[in-house]
């Protein structure tokens, strides 16, 4: 416990050194539940609306691999973790219909679970060129303190079966919990051995590094939200 505390603490201090200069970069958001719940990982429908037309029409939304060949300035990337059913329900005919790019973040272990999209669900969105399918590990675990061999298998297989079940090249990769404490140096660099694409979920703006992305989670109330939509 006090190791985590530590690890958190060291966390939101990086996190604000590097937050300084966050407007000059790219952001890349981190989106799980669409709905009226009131959590940490939640952005309601409404919220979720305003924040994604805004961008649409700033003509800021990108695929995560167009930053290797533009301006990573103001640019933004739109991903989605899990996923929950809500996704499909509240984001998905919106982004249908603005037609701008996403990425989802598929756990095998909760593919067609209750409360998670399903396979057919999925197959309809990637049937749109801007939806991109990419891997959040088989089974949802802190991957800092398992083997070297434990995460290759997390890594590996994870690709493998979505590349045949969706018949798809997966290219990314988004570490469970994907903090500091969740994911290690060593393991952002095994990651990367597989993965054109690493994320993480550390608060702060992209700075060119595509083998250790940090993300921005976005919920009703953080920071990058309400300067959006203010």
């Amino acid at each position: 416990m006090i190791r985590r505390i530590l690890f958190i603490i060291y966390q939101r201090i990086y996190t604000l050194f590097r937050s300084i200069r966050n407007d000059q970069f790219s952001h890349v958001l981190m989106f799980h539940n669409i709905s009226n719940e009131n959590n940490d990982i939640t952005i309601s429908k409404e919220n979720f609306y305003k924040l994604i037309t805004k961008l649409n029409e700033e003509k800021r939304i990108c695929k995560i691999e167009d930053l290797k060949y533009q301006s990573i300035s103001k640019s933004v990337v739109i991903t989605f973790d899990d996923v929950f059913q809500s996704v499909y329900v509240n984001a998905y005919p919106l982004l249908k219909r603005l037609q701008v790019p996403y990425l989802l973040f598929l756990n095998i272990k909760m593919l067609d679970k209750d409360n998670y999209l399903t396979t057919e669900q999925i197959k309809e969105m990637l049937s749109d060129s801007n939806c991109i399918l990419g891997s959040h590990s088989i089974n949802h675990i802190f991957m800092r303190n398992i083997s070297e061999e434990k995460l290759q298998l997390e890594l590996l297989n994870s690709k493998k079966f979505l590349e045949k079940k969706f018949d798809v090249i997966c290219t990314s990769f988004a570490f469970p919990y994907g903090s500091l404490y969740a994911c290690s140096k060593k393991n952002i660099i095994q990651a990367s051995k597989i993965y054109d694409y690493v994320f993480t979920t550390i608060n702060m703006s992209f700075d060119g590094d595509f083998h250790n992305i940090p993300r921005i989670n976005v919920n009703n109330n953080c920071k990058f939200l309400k300067e959006m939509i203010k």
